[in-house]
C-alpha cells in the first residue's frame, strides 16, 4: 500500500504547488532519487515509475514513502520497517532493523555505495566548478529573442542541467545528514556534549553565499545615507527610487546584492513565486530591519572536552566530515537554487508568446499548465479547453487555501478536506478499519439509545461489544473509547467496510449531532463542527 508523507515535501515544495511546478519536479528529483536508489540496489529499483514516487492531494506535494519500504523488503528487512524512516508511531511500538540474510547479496553493491559516499566531496567540487561555467553560460543567452520551439529547446535544455545538480544537492545533504548524525552518536558514547562542537563554525568560509553577511553590510551603508534619501526610501517608486541610489555606496551594494541574491524566494524550487529581484522594496524592509545574531558559541575544535587523545582524533575526523558536507550542502543548494530561478524567466517569456498568441490571458497562467498539456499547445498550435482548465485550477487552489491535511496518508484516496476555521477539536486513538468518514455523531451508551442512531450516523459507544451489532447497518463509521483492533466491533466494522477507530480518549466528550470526520487510516477524529439540534 502507498503511504504519503508530507515531512520531506513541505521543506522541498512548501505551500501549494501549481501543475507546472510540480511537473518539473517531479521530473528533476524523482529521477534522482530513482537514480540513488539504483546506485543503492541496482536493477530491483530500475522498474520505478518516477511520477508514483510522488502524488499532490489538494494541490499539496506528499513522498509515496511506501516505496521505500518496498526497498527495504528488497534488502531483507520487514516492509514495516517504513514506520521508523516515517517517525509515525501507529498505535503499536515500532519495530527495529534487523537484516535477514538475504542482505548478504547486496553487501557488494551497498559497500561501493558508501565508500563513494565517503569521498563524494571530489565529484562535488567538481561539479560546482562545472555548474557555475553552464549557468554562466546560460545567463548569456538573450530569451527575449527566442520564439515558442526555441524556447521549449532551451526548456529542455534547463531541465537536464537542473537534473544533475538535484542529484548532487541531495547526495549533499544526505552525506551531510549521516554525518552529524555519527558524529551526535560518538559523543555520547565518550560522553561528550556534542553542542560544544559548533559544527558551523566555518560560516567564514560560505560568506560568499550568505544573504545575511551581506544584509548586515547593507545595513550599516544604510544608515550612512543622507536623512533626506533615508527617510523618504520607502515612499518612491522603483525608477524613482533606483535614480536616487545611483552613484552611492548603498546603491551600488544594494545592485551588487540583487545581483548575488536576487534568485531566492519563498521557495527556491516553485519558479512560480516571485524572486526578490521583482520585490526590492523587500529587500529595502530586510536590510533596515535587519538585527545582527551572534551564533551559539561553540568550541570549533572541542578539544577542551575530549576525555582522552584517541577520542580527540576520532571526533575531530568525524567533525571534519561532517563540517565539510555541510558546506557542500549550502554551496549546492545556492547553485541549485540560482539554476532554478532560470525556469521562471523563461516559462514567463514563453508565456508572454503564448498571450500574444491569444492562447493565454495572463503570462502567469502558464504555471497553471501541465507541462505535458503545454508541450502539446506550443507544437499543435491548438487551446482544447486548457483555459477551462485554468480557470478551474485557480478556483480549486484558491477554495483549497485553508485545508488542513494529514502528515500521512495512507492509500491513493483523497483525505476527507477540512478548512482550519472547521477543525474544532482533535481526539486521536488506534485505527482499526480504514476509511474516512464525515458525519454526525450519535452516542450510544445502553439499549435505550439505540432509537436515535438514523441511517449515515457516526456511532460512539464506550467499549466494544457484540450489543452494538444491530446499529452496524444504519452507521457509516465507529468510535470506542475502550477496545483494540481485534475487538469484536472492530472486527465487525471491516467487516461492514466502514471506518472504526477505537482506544479514543474522550470520545464520550463528544456531544450528539456533532459533526466529525473520522480517519481510519491514521486514527483521528476531527469535530468540524459543533452540535446542533437533530431534525424533527
Amino acid at each position: 500500500m502507498s503511504i504519503y508523507s508530507n515531512k520531506m515535501a513541505k521543506e522541498r515544495m512548501p505551500g501549494m504547488v501549481k501543475p507546472l511546478v510540480w511537473d518539473i519536479n517531479v521530473l528533476l528529483f524523482n529521477s534522482s532519487w530513482k537514480r540513488i536508489l539504483v546506485e543503492l540496489v541496482g536493477e530491483y529499483a530500475q522498474t520505478m515509475d518516477i511520477n508514483q514516487m510522488s502524488k499532490v492531494f489538494y494541490y499539496r506535494a506528499y513522498f509515496n514513502m511506501g516505496l521505500i519500504g518496498s526497498i527495504f523488503e528488497i534488502l531483507g528487512m520487514p516492509r514495516e520497517s517504513i514506520e521508523i524512516v516515517l517517525g509515525v508511531k501507529r498505535g503499536t511500538q515500532r519495530k527495529g532493523f534487523r537484516p535477514s540474510i538475504k542482505i548478504m547479496r547486496f553487501l557488494p553493491r551497498l559497500s561501493l555505495f558508501a565508500l563513494r559516499r565517503f569521498t563524494f566531496s571530489r565529484g562535488l567540487s567538481r561539479f560546482l566548478g562545472a555548474q557555475r561555467d553552464r549557468l554562466a553560460l546560460l545567463r548569456l543567452k538573450d530569451i527575449e529573442e527566442f520564439d515558442i520551439e526555441s524556447t521549449l529547446r532551451h526548456i529542455e535544455e534547463l531541465i537536464d542541467v537542473n537534473r544533475e545538480a538535484s542529484y548532487f544537492t541531495i547526495n549533499a545533504q544526505m552525506i551531510a545528514g549521516f554525518f552529524n548524525f555519527v558524529l551526535d552518536r560518538y559523543s555520547r558514547i565518550v560522553k561528550v556534549d556534542s553542542r560544544g562542537l559548533n559544527i558551523d563554525h566555518e560560516a567564514e568560509r560560505t560568506r560568499d553565499i550568505d544573504p545575511n553577511y551581506y544584509l548586515s553590510l547593507l545595513h550599516e551603508e544604510y544608515l550612512r545615507l543622507p536623512q533626506s534619501v533615508n527617510s523618504k526610501i520607502y515612499e518612491m517608486d522603483i525608477p524613482r527610487l533606483y535614480r536616487s541610489l545611483e552613484g552611492t555606496a548603498f546603491g551600488k551594494a544594494f545592485s551588487d546584492f540583487l545581483a548575488k541574491f536576487g534568485h531566492f524566494s519563498d521557495a527556491s524550487s516553485d519558479f512560480s513565486r516571485a524572486q526578490w529581484s521583482e520585490k526590492p522594496d523587500l529587500v529595502l524592509g530586510m536590510i533596515k530591519d535587519y538585527k545582527e545574531t551572534r551564533p551559539p558559541e561553540g568550541n570549533a575544535e572541542g578539544s577542551s572536552l575530549f576525555k582522552n587523545p584517541s577520542d580527540m582524533i576520532t571526533l575531530r575526523l568525524l567533525y571534519s566530515y561532517a563540517s565539510k558536507y555541510i558546506e557542500y550542502s549550502k554551496r549546492m543548494s545556492y547553485v541549485q537554487s540560482y539554476g532554478f530561478s532560470f525556469f521562471r524567466e523563461t516559462f514567463l517569456h514563453l508565456g508572454r508568446l503564448l498571450k500574444e498568441g491569444g492562447f493565454l490571458r495572463d503570462e502567469h497562467d502558464i504555471f497553471y499548465l501541465t507541462f505535458e498539456e503545454l508541450n502539446i499547445l506550443c507544437r499543435s498550435g491548438h487551446m482544447p479547453s486548457y483555459r477551462d482548465s485554468i480557470e478551474l485550477r485557480k478556483d480549486e487552489m484558491m477554495k483549497y487555501a485553508d485545508l488542513v491535511l494529514p502528515e500521512i496518508i495512507y492509500g491513493e484516496t483523497s483525505p476527507v478536506p477540512l478548512t482550519k476555521k472547521n477543525v474544532l477539536t482533535r481526539l486521536v486513538g488506534v485505527a482499526a478499519s480504514r476509511g474516512h468518514y464525515e458525519g454526525r455523531v450519535k452516542v450510544v451508551k445502553k439499549v435505550e439509545d439505540f432509537n436515535k442512531v438514523e441511517q449515515g450516523d457516526v456511532l460512539v459507544v464506550p467499549y466494544p461489544h457484540a450489543n452494538w451489532a444491530p446499529l452496524f447497518t444504519k452507521i457509516k463509521a465507529l468510535i470506542s473509547e475502550s477496545g483494540g483492533i481485534l475487538s469484536h466491533c472492530s472486527i465487525l466494522a471491516r467487516e461492514y467496510k466502514i471506518p472504526a477507530v477505537v482506544a479514543v480518549s474522550d470520545a464520550l466528550e463528544l456531544k450528539d449531532n456533532m459533526r466529525v470526520v473520522v480517519d481510519g487510516y491514521s486514527g483521528e477524529i476531527i469535530v468540524v463542527e459543533q452540535a446542533s439540534v437533530s431534525p424533527g
